[in-house]
């Protein structure tokens, strides 16, 4: 074969196995765009964000702390604990700090009243997201709530800051 015709027919290959491929794809059907790929990315992700606050809440609600605590990333609270000393000992692992905050929310005796709550939206933004709150106690609002919220290697957790939550509304002094 001459050089040529070597070059023919590999371009008649190219060309046909790329009219294949395209005639797999269902009449109409396009590839998605970068954009769109990313949107459902992000849908997934706020709604597992989302999943993560509910999760929070009813378990507030229940007053099963131990529970709460698991949507928190307790880890990072100890690495802050640790980052900024107080007069206490800083605890030295995420099951010693749970400990301490379960007994500190077990001593609390204020009623918390009936607890609840309606997702107003979220947003994601890479590693990080936040998701809006809106929190009722017997009926009466009590207030919006904005959620941080950081993906960890076990999904997404609530910062620490979400710790306020679990604590009832305190009556201002007189």
């Amino acid at each position: 074969m001459t050089v040529l015709r070597k070059k023919w027919v590999v371009l008649g290959v190219v060309v046909a196995l790329s009219w294949l491929g395209g005639a797999c794809r269902k009449e109409g059907e396009k590839k998605p765009t970068r954009r769109e790929v990313q949107k459902r990315i992000d849908r997934r992700a706020m709604t597992a964000c989302e999943k993560t606050v509910s999760g929070y809440l009813d378990a507030v609600a229940a007053k099963d702390y131990a529970k709460a605590l698991d949507f928190v990333d307790v880890e990072e609270m100890v690495r802050e604990a640790r980052e900024k000393p107080t007069g206490a000992s800083p605890p030295t692992d995420a099951s010693q700090m749970k400990q301490m905050l379960i007994s500190m929310l077990e001593k609390n005796t204020q009623k918390a009243g009936e607890l609840e709550y309606k997702i107003l939206g979220s947003e994601v933004s890479g590693d990080e997201a936040t998701v809006d709150v809106e929190l009722s106690r017997d009926g009466k609002v009590q207030g919006k709530e904005s959620y941080g919220l950081v993906k960890t290697d076990g999904g997404w957790k609530l910062k620490g800051s979400a710790i306020r939550a679990l604590l009832p509304p305190r009556r201002p002094a007189p």
